[in-house]
Protein backbone atom coordinates (compact mmCIF):
# COMPACT_ATOMS: atom_id res chain seq x y z
CA UNK A 1 0.00 0.00 0.00
CA UNK A 2 2.85 2.35 0.88
CA UNK A 3 4.60 1.55 -2.43
CA UNK A 4 1.38 2.14 -4.40
CA UNK A 5 0.85 5.46 -2.63
CA UNK A 6 4.38 6.57 -3.44
CA UNK A 7 3.98 5.48 -7.06
CA UNK A 8 0.68 7.33 -7.46
CA UNK A 9 2.20 10.47 -5.92
CA UNK A 10 5.25 10.26 -8.19
CA UNK A 11 3.14 9.75 -11.32
CA UNK A 12 0.84 12.61 -10.29
CA UNK A 13 3.79 14.96 -9.81
CA UNK A 14 5.20 13.95 -13.20
CA UNK A 15 1.82 14.68 -14.83
CA UNK A 16 1.65 18.07 -13.11
CA UNK A 17 5.20 18.90 -14.20
CA UNK A 18 4.36 18.03 -17.82
CA UNK A 19 1.30 20.29 -17.79
CA UNK A 20 3.30 23.11 -16.22
CA UNK A 21 6.12 22.62 -18.74
CA UNK A 22 3.65 23.06 -21.60
CA UNK A 23 2.14 26.14 -19.99
CA UNK A 24 5.59 27.65 -19.41
CA UNK A 25 6.68 26.87 -22.98
CA UNK A 26 3.53 28.60 -24.28
CA UNK A 27 3.73 32.02 -22.62
CA UNK A 28 7.34 32.37 -21.44
CA UNK A 29 8.92 33.20 -24.85
CA UNK A 30 6.78 36.30 -25.57
CA UNK A 31 7.20 37.61 -22.01
CA UNK A 32 10.95 36.97 -22.10
CA UNK A 33 11.20 38.60 -25.54
CA UNK A 34 9.41 41.73 -24.32
CA UNK A 35 11.58 41.76 -21.17
CA UNK A 36 14.81 41.48 -23.16
CA UNK A 37 13.73 44.11 -25.68
CA UNK A 38 12.71 46.74 -23.11
CA UNK A 39 15.46 46.11 -20.58
CA UNK A 40 18.09 45.55 -23.28
CA UNK A 41 17.48 49.06 -24.63
CA UNK A 42 17.49 50.51 -21.13
CA UNK A 43 20.73 48.69 -20.36
CA UNK A 44 22.48 50.31 -23.34
CA UNK A 45 21.09 53.75 -22.46
CA UNK A 46 22.09 53.56 -18.78
CA UNK A 47 25.58 52.24 -19.50
CA UNK A 48 26.14 55.07 -21.96
CA UNK A 49 24.96 57.56 -19.34
CA UNK A 50 27.33 56.18 -16.70
CA UNK A 51 30.19 56.13 -19.21
CA UNK A 52 29.50 59.80 -19.92
CA UNK A 53 29.65 60.61 -16.20
CA UNK A 54 32.83 58.59 -15.71
CA UNK A 55 34.70 59.69 -12.58
CA UNK A 56 31.72 61.78 -11.49
CA UNK A 57 29.85 58.62 -10.53
CA UNK A 58 30.27 58.47 -6.72
CA UNK A 59 32.15 55.50 -5.34
CA UNK A 60 29.27 54.66 -2.98
CA UNK A 61 26.87 54.19 -5.91
CA UNK A 62 27.38 50.44 -6.15
CA UNK A 63 25.14 47.50 -6.97
CA UNK A 64 24.78 46.69 -3.26
CA UNK A 65 23.72 50.28 -2.55
CA UNK A 66 20.99 50.07 -5.20
CA UNK A 67 19.84 46.70 -3.84
CA UNK A 68 19.62 48.00 -0.26
CA UNK A 69 17.87 51.19 -1.39
CA UNK A 70 15.19 49.39 -3.38
CA UNK A 71 14.67 46.80 -0.64
CA UNK A 72 14.03 49.51 1.97
CA UNK A 73 11.12 50.74 -0.16
CA UNK A 74 9.20 47.85 1.38
CA UNK A 75 8.29 49.98 4.40
CA UNK A 76 6.74 52.98 2.58
CA UNK A 77 5.00 50.54 0.20
CA UNK A 78 3.24 48.70 3.04
CA UNK A 79 2.58 51.92 4.95
CA UNK A 80 0.92 53.69 2.01
CA UNK A 81 -1.09 50.59 1.10
CA UNK A 82 -2.27 50.28 4.70
CA UNK A 83 -3.44 53.92 4.59
CA UNK A 84 -5.63 53.10 1.60
CA UNK A 85 -3.47 54.52 -1.19
CA UNK A 86 -3.28 52.54 -4.42
CA UNK A 87 -1.25 54.47 -6.98
CA UNK A 88 1.79 55.27 -4.84
CA UNK A 89 2.43 51.76 -3.48
CA UNK A 90 1.92 50.37 -7.00
CA UNK A 91 4.46 52.86 -8.36
CA UNK A 92 6.91 51.91 -5.60
CA UNK A 93 6.66 48.24 -6.60
CA UNK A 94 7.53 49.19 -10.17
CA UNK A 95 10.42 51.33 -8.87
CA UNK A 96 11.71 48.27 -7.00
CA UNK A 97 11.44 46.24 -10.21
CA UNK A 98 13.45 48.91 -12.03
CA UNK A 99 15.95 48.90 -9.16
CA UNK A 100 16.36 45.15 -9.61
CA UNK A 101 17.43 45.87 -13.17
CA UNK A 102 19.51 48.92 -12.25
CA UNK A 103 21.73 47.13 -9.72
CA UNK A 104 22.78 44.71 -12.48
CA UNK A 105 23.65 47.61 -14.77
CA UNK A 106 25.66 49.30 -12.03
CA UNK A 107 27.54 46.08 -11.26
CA UNK A 108 28.43 45.55 -14.92
CA UNK A 109 29.63 49.14 -15.23
CA UNK A 110 31.88 48.97 -12.16
CA UNK A 111 33.11 45.51 -13.18
CA UNK A 112 34.15 46.78 -16.59
CA UNK A 113 35.77 49.86 -15.07
CA UNK A 114 37.79 47.79 -12.59
CA UNK A 115 38.96 45.52 -15.41
CA UNK A 116 40.22 48.60 -17.24
CA UNK A 117 42.15 49.68 -14.15
CA UNK A 118 43.90 46.55 -12.84
CA UNK A 119 45.93 46.57 -9.65
CA UNK A 120 48.69 44.08 -8.93
CA UNK A 121 48.72 40.85 -10.87
CA UNK A 122 48.20 37.61 -8.87
CA UNK A 123 51.87 36.73 -9.39
CA UNK A 124 52.99 40.07 -7.93
CA UNK A 125 50.76 39.62 -4.88
CA UNK A 126 52.32 36.34 -3.73
CA UNK A 127 55.18 37.74 -1.67
CA UNK A 128 56.44 36.92 1.77
CA UNK A 129 53.62 37.24 4.31
CA UNK A 130 50.83 37.55 1.73
CA UNK A 131 47.56 35.98 2.95
CA UNK A 132 45.72 34.41 0.01
CA UNK A 133 41.93 33.89 0.18
CA UNK A 134 40.65 30.33 -0.11
CA UNK A 135 38.81 29.07 -3.18
CA UNK A 136 35.56 29.06 -1.19
CA UNK A 137 36.05 32.68 -0.14
CA UNK A 138 36.64 33.65 -3.77
CA UNK A 139 33.46 31.85 -4.86
CA UNK A 140 31.37 33.47 -2.12
CA UNK A 141 32.72 36.89 -3.08
CA UNK A 142 32.12 36.36 -6.79
CA UNK A 143 28.54 35.12 -6.27
CA UNK A 144 27.58 37.54 -3.50
CA UNK A 145 25.89 40.09 -5.75
CA UNK A 146 23.84 37.48 -7.61
CA UNK A 147 22.69 35.80 -4.42
CA UNK A 148 22.01 39.01 -2.47
CA UNK A 149 20.04 40.51 -5.35
CA UNK A 150 17.81 37.43 -5.70
CA UNK A 151 17.20 37.15 -1.95
CA UNK A 152 16.26 40.82 -1.62
CA UNK A 153 13.65 40.37 -4.36
CA UNK A 154 11.95 37.79 -2.17
CA UNK A 155 12.46 39.83 0.99
CA UNK A 156 10.43 42.59 -0.66
CA UNK A 157 7.71 40.61 -2.41
CA UNK A 158 6.83 38.05 0.27
CA UNK A 159 5.80 40.66 2.93
CA UNK A 160 3.81 42.53 0.27
CA UNK A 161 1.97 39.33 -0.68
CA UNK A 162 1.30 38.48 2.97
CA UNK A 163 -0.15 41.95 3.48
CA UNK A 164 -2.20 41.42 0.31
CA UNK A 165 -3.78 38.38 1.96
CA UNK A 166 -5.11 40.65 4.71
CA UNK A 167 -6.88 42.93 2.24
CA UNK A 168 -9.32 40.12 1.34
CA UNK A 169 -9.62 41.44 -2.21
CA UNK A 170 -9.93 38.85 -4.95
CA UNK A 171 -11.51 36.16 -2.83
CA UNK A 172 -10.42 32.53 -2.77
CA UNK A 173 -8.51 32.70 -6.05
CA UNK A 174 -6.36 35.60 -4.85
CA UNK A 175 -5.66 33.83 -1.56
CA UNK A 176 -4.64 30.65 -3.39
CA UNK A 177 -2.31 32.53 -5.76
CA UNK A 178 -0.73 34.61 -3.00
CA UNK A 179 -0.21 31.64 -0.70
CA UNK A 180 1.31 29.62 -3.55
CA UNK A 181 3.78 32.41 -4.34
CA UNK A 182 4.62 32.98 -0.67
CA UNK A 183 5.35 29.31 -0.01
CA UNK A 184 7.21 28.60 -3.27
CA UNK A 185 9.34 31.74 -3.18
CA UNK A 186 9.98 31.40 0.55
CA UNK A 187 11.28 27.87 0.13
CA UNK A 188 13.23 28.94 -2.96
CA UNK A 189 14.96 31.57 -0.83
CA UNK A 190 15.97 28.91 1.68
CA UNK A 191 17.38 26.73 -1.11
CA UNK A 192 19.31 29.70 -2.51
CA UNK A 193 20.91 30.37 0.87
CA UNK A 194 21.77 26.70 1.30
CA UNK A 195 23.35 26.54 -2.15
CA UNK A 196 25.24 29.81 -1.74
CA UNK A 197 26.85 28.85 1.55
CA UNK A 198 27.09 25.10 0.94
CA UNK A 199 28.10 24.61 -2.70
CA UNK A 200 31.61 23.50 -3.52
CA UNK A 201 34.33 26.03 -4.26
CA UNK A 202 34.51 25.46 -8.02
CA UNK A 203 31.41 25.58 -10.20
CA UNK A 204 31.25 22.93 -12.89
CA UNK A 205 32.42 24.17 -16.33
CA UNK A 206 29.95 21.77 -17.97
CA UNK A 207 26.20 22.37 -17.75
CA UNK A 208 23.60 19.65 -18.04
CA UNK A 209 19.84 19.74 -18.29
CA UNK A 210 17.96 20.82 -15.15
CA UNK A 211 21.19 21.65 -13.35
CA UNK A 212 22.43 25.23 -13.59
CA UNK A 213 23.31 28.15 -11.36
CA UNK A 214 19.70 29.11 -10.67
CA UNK A 215 20.30 28.05 -7.09
CA UNK A 216 22.29 31.25 -6.72
CA UNK A 217 21.39 33.53 -9.60
CA UNK A 218 18.32 33.99 -11.80
CA UNK A 219 18.10 32.34 -15.22
CA UNK A 220 15.63 32.97 -18.05
CA UNK A 221 12.79 31.35 -16.14
CA UNK A 222 13.62 33.51 -13.15
CA UNK A 223 13.69 36.72 -15.20
CA UNK A 224 10.29 36.00 -16.75
CA UNK A 225 8.86 35.03 -13.38
CA UNK A 226 10.25 38.17 -11.77
CA UNK A 227 8.63 40.40 -14.40
CA UNK A 228 5.23 38.75 -14.00
CA UNK A 229 5.45 38.88 -10.19
CA UNK A 230 6.52 42.52 -9.95
CA UNK A 231 4.17 43.94 -12.58
CA UNK A 232 1.35 41.68 -11.38
CA UNK A 233 1.81 42.77 -7.76
CA UNK A 234 1.80 46.46 -8.75
CA UNK A 235 -1.45 46.04 -10.70
CA UNK A 236 -2.97 43.84 -7.97
CA UNK A 237 -2.70 46.73 -5.51
CA UNK A 238 -4.86 48.98 -7.70
CA UNK A 239 -8.64 48.73 -8.00
CA UNK A 240 -8.86 49.39 -11.73
CA UNK A 241 -6.32 46.70 -12.75
CA UNK A 242 -6.66 44.33 -9.80
CA UNK A 243 -7.79 41.31 -11.81
CA UNK A 244 -5.18 41.85 -14.49
CA UNK A 245 -2.52 41.86 -11.78
CA UNK A 246 -3.95 38.68 -10.30
CA UNK A 247 -3.85 37.04 -13.74
CA UNK A 248 -0.17 37.94 -14.15
CA UNK A 249 0.66 36.55 -10.70
CA UNK A 250 -1.28 33.40 -11.52
CA UNK A 251 0.84 33.05 -14.66
CA UNK A 252 3.96 33.41 -12.49
CA UNK A 253 3.06 30.41 -10.30
CA UNK A 254 4.11 27.71 -12.85
CA UNK A 255 7.35 29.58 -13.48
CA UNK A 256 8.02 29.85 -9.75
CA UNK A 257 7.40 26.12 -9.40
CA UNK A 258 9.69 25.32 -12.36
CA UNK A 259 12.41 27.53 -10.90
CA UNK A 260 12.10 25.73 -7.56
CA UNK A 261 12.02 22.30 -9.20
CA UNK A 262 15.33 22.99 -10.92
CA UNK A 263 16.92 23.92 -7.62
CA UNK A 264 15.86 20.72 -5.85
CA UNK A 265 16.53 18.34 -8.75
CA UNK A 266 17.99 15.12 -7.28
CA UNK A 267 20.89 13.71 -9.27
CA UNK A 268 23.58 11.26 -8.16
CA UNK A 269 26.93 11.63 -9.91
CA UNK A 270 29.47 8.80 -10.10
CA UNK A 271 33.01 10.18 -10.52
CA UNK A 272 35.75 7.81 -11.62
CA UNK A 273 39.13 8.39 -9.97
CA UNK A 274 42.24 6.33 -10.78
CA UNK A 275 44.01 5.01 -7.71
CA UNK A 276 47.17 6.79 -8.88
CA UNK A 277 45.43 10.11 -8.20
CA UNK A 278 44.55 9.18 -4.62
CA UNK A 279 48.09 8.92 -3.30
CA UNK A 280 48.62 12.64 -3.88
CA UNK A 281 45.37 14.57 -3.92
CA UNK A 282 46.65 17.55 -5.87
CA UNK A 283 44.87 20.78 -6.81
CA UNK A 284 43.63 19.44 -10.16
CA UNK A 285 42.04 16.39 -8.53
CA UNK A 286 40.29 18.46 -5.85
CA UNK A 287 38.93 20.81 -8.52
CA UNK A 288 37.76 17.81 -10.56
CA UNK A 289 35.83 16.46 -7.55
CA UNK A 290 34.26 19.87 -6.94
CA UNK A 291 33.22 20.07 -10.60
CA UNK A 292 31.69 16.60 -10.42
CA UNK A 293 29.81 17.37 -7.18
CA UNK A 294 28.29 20.53 -8.62
CA UNK A 295 26.79 18.51 -11.48
CA UNK A 296 24.29 16.97 -9.08
CA UNK A 297 23.07 16.72 -5.53
CA UNK A 298 25.18 13.73 -4.43
CA UNK A 299 28.68 12.57 -5.42
CA UNK A 300 29.89 8.97 -5.27
CA UNK A 301 33.58 8.50 -6.10
CA UNK A 302 34.72 5.19 -7.55
CA UNK A 303 38.44 4.55 -6.97
CA UNK A 304 39.54 2.53 -10.00
CA UNK A 305 42.27 -0.08 -9.43
CA UNK A 306 44.14 -1.83 -12.25
CA UNK A 307 42.99 -5.36 -12.99
CA UNK A 308 46.28 -6.87 -11.76
CA UNK A 309 45.96 -5.21 -8.34
CA UNK A 310 43.46 -6.87 -5.98
CA UNK A 311 40.78 -4.49 -4.72
CA UNK A 312 41.07 -5.91 -1.24
CA UNK A 313 44.72 -4.94 -0.78
CA UNK A 314 45.68 -3.33 2.53
CA UNK A 315 45.84 0.20 1.12
CA UNK A 316 42.25 0.23 -0.17
CA UNK A 317 40.65 1.27 3.16
CA UNK A 318 43.19 4.09 3.51
CA UNK A 319 42.47 5.27 -0.04
CA UNK A 320 38.73 5.27 0.65
CA UNK A 321 39.17 7.17 3.93
CA UNK A 322 41.41 9.71 2.17
CA UNK A 323 38.90 10.40 -0.60
CA UNK A 324 36.02 10.31 1.88
CA UNK A 325 37.64 13.15 3.80
CA UNK A 326 37.15 15.50 0.84
CA UNK A 327 34.23 17.85 1.49
CA UNK A 328 32.68 17.35 -1.94
CA UNK A 329 32.44 13.56 -1.61
CA UNK A 330 29.33 11.83 -0.20
CA UNK A 331 30.35 8.18 -0.66
CA UNK A 332 33.30 6.12 -1.92
CA UNK A 333 33.49 2.74 -3.64
CA UNK A 334 36.54 0.73 -4.79
CA UNK A 335 36.33 -1.07 -8.14
CA UNK A 336 38.66 -3.02 -10.45
CA UNK A 337 39.06 -1.82 -14.03
CA UNK A 338 37.32 -4.56 -15.99
CA UNK A 339 34.78 -4.61 -18.87
CA UNK A 340 31.31 -3.56 -17.79
CA UNK A 341 32.38 -2.37 -14.34
CA UNK A 342 31.22 1.20 -14.97
CA UNK A 343 27.66 0.06 -15.65
CA UNK A 344 27.73 -2.22 -12.59
CA UNK A 345 29.01 0.53 -10.34
CA UNK A 346 26.48 2.99 -11.77
CA UNK A 347 23.67 0.66 -10.71
CA UNK A 348 25.33 -0.13 -7.38
CA UNK A 349 25.66 3.55 -6.46
CA UNK A 350 22.22 4.45 -7.79
CA UNK A 351 23.89 7.10 -9.93
CA UNK A 352 22.30 8.95 -12.83
CA UNK A 353 25.43 10.05 -14.70
CA UNK A 354 29.14 9.27 -14.79
CA UNK A 355 31.86 11.93 -14.66
CA UNK A 356 35.50 11.38 -15.55
CA UNK A 357 38.43 13.16 -17.18
CA UNK A 358 38.79 10.90 -20.20
CA UNK A 359 36.90 10.69 -23.46
CA UNK A 360 33.75 8.61 -23.44
CA UNK A 361 34.69 5.00 -24.16
CA UNK A 362 33.06 2.74 -26.74
CA UNK A 363 31.88 0.46 -23.91
CA UNK A 364 30.14 3.39 -22.22
CA UNK A 365 28.52 4.39 -25.49
CA UNK A 366 27.30 0.84 -26.12
CA UNK A 367 25.95 0.61 -22.56
CA UNK A 368 24.07 3.90 -23.01
CA UNK A 369 25.77 5.47 -20.02
CA UNK A 370 25.29 9.24 -19.65
CA UNK A 371 28.86 10.54 -19.32
CA UNK A 372 30.08 14.06 -18.59
CA UNK A 373 33.74 14.64 -19.43
CA UNK A 374 35.35 17.17 -17.11
CA UNK A 375 38.73 18.90 -17.53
Amino acid sequence: AEYMGTRVLTESMEAVNKVLDKAVAFYMPPVLHAHEKVYGSMNVWLLRGMDALGDRVPSWFTADFVTWARSLLLFPTLYLWALGYELWPAVLVLVVDFGDFLDGVVWRWWHGRNKDNPTLSPADQFVDGFVAPSAKSLRLASQWGQWFDAEMDKAFLIPVWIFGLSTASGGLLASAVLWALVLIEGYSGVIRAKRYFGDESFASPVSIKDRNDSGVKSDEVGKTKQTLEMVGTALFITTWAHWLGLALMLAAVPLAWESLRRKIQHRVVLALLPVSAVGALDYATLVYLDHARNLGSRLVVAIVYPMQVPVGLAAAPLHMHTVGAVHAVDAVVAIAARPGVTKETLLLAGADIVAHRNERTDAEIEAGIDVVVLP
